[in-house]
């Protein structure tokens, strides 16, 4: 049998030796990317920019009642308690807790009932992942869109981009 040309081998045998030996040992890969999951998720819970922080107090002591949606699962929760925005919403809904997701409108009516408003009281703001813009906007009726890494103050001054 003729020995084969490196470029002919198997894809999972010409990765690097530390790819390699991940996948000599999965159970072990599993629980380390389990873990760096479980940190990240700590570590973004717990890194809050103080401007967030701030303007969800001024919001509360404006009397405003504010409710936190998120398509998270699990992991991504577990952390949530000790979170610095944990005490500042009137409502926190998590779609592993609900069983529903963002753009499902269920999980936007909920989460007004909860808060014991009409959608017409509502100002929504989002990043527009899993296209919840549109569908919060068949809900309720303002909603404006938060840019990664902007300051929810400067969300919330901004124009709301469907009235």
């Amino acid at each position: 049998m003729a020995s084969r040309r490196p470029r002919d081998r198997p894809l999972r045998d010409r990765a690097d030796p530390c790819t390699r030996s991940r996948l000599d040992n999965p159970e072990e890969h599993i629980q380390s990317a389990t873990r760096i999951r479980i940190q990240r998720f700590k570590d973004s819970l717990t890194r809050i920019p103080t401007e967030n922080v701030e303007t969800l107090h001024a919001l509360r002591a404006a009397g405003l009642r504010l409710g936190l949606i998120s398509n998270a699962d699990v992991m991504e929760v577990a952390p949530w308690p000790s979170c610095p925005l944990a005490g500042l919403f009137d409502v926190a809904l998590f779609s592993c807790e609900v069983g529903l997701v963002k753009p499902e409108p269920e999980i936007y009516e909920r989460c007004t009932q909860a808060l014991g408003v009409s959608p017409t009281q509502c100002l929504f703001v989002g990043d527009g992942g899993s296209n919840e813009l549109v569908a919060a906007k068949r809900y309720v009726d303002r909603v404006c869109l938060r840019c990664h890494g902007e300051s929810l103050a400067r969300a919330g001054r901004g124009t709301p981009i469907y009235k």
